[in-house]
């Protein structure tokens, strides 16, 4: 599904949420390790929901089309010196296969990075290696405006 409509929804995800944010990060690491996705353990979910609660702290984007949700994104609030302070971490994304390259990931990008001036970020922060296996992850953050800092990557807001 190559030439999707504006009819993508962003929106915060909320505890009620949690087993199908859950469902995409399984699915997420399923394709990173080269194996087929389960549905995800109840320890997977519990997490997810947790992450969910940590209200002020971590926050989930969900990108939903036709109701269907099509792809999320997990980002957590961190501080550091070198950083100038708090920064964001993007710390999960994915997009399901068949609504790849059609602007869904740069949406939720665009979600957290609101978050971010909101929250008064200096930056949000990635950590995709640029390796075979992560060029296309890479790429999709460098086109965001994300510079290479070390092995991760940097976006100044």
């Amino acid at each position: 599904m190559k030439d999707l409509d504006t009819d993508i929804r962003i929106r915060q995800a909320t505890t009620a949420d949690g087993r199908m944010i859950a469902g995409l990060i399984n699915s997420l690491v399923a394709e990173l390790n080269g194996v087929a996705a389960t549905p995800p353990s109840a320890e997977l979910i519990d997490c997810t929901m947790r992450m969910l609660n940590l209200r002020g702290a971590v926050w989930g984007f969900v990108a939903e089309h036709d109701g269907a949700p099509i792809g999320a994104v997990m980002v957590n609030e961190c501080a550091g010196v070198r950083a100038g302070g708090l920064y964001g971490e993007i710390t999960e994304l994915f997009v399901m296969p068949d609504h790849r390259s059609c602007g869904v990931a740069t949406r939720l990008i665009a979600a957290v990075r609101a978050l971010g001036r909101e929250r008064e970020w200096s930056r949000l922060e990635v950590g995709p290696t640029p390796t075979k296996a992560w060029e296309k992850t890479h790429r999709l953050f460098a086109h965001a405006g994300f510079e290479e800092s070390g092995p991760r990557m940097k976006l100044t807001l």
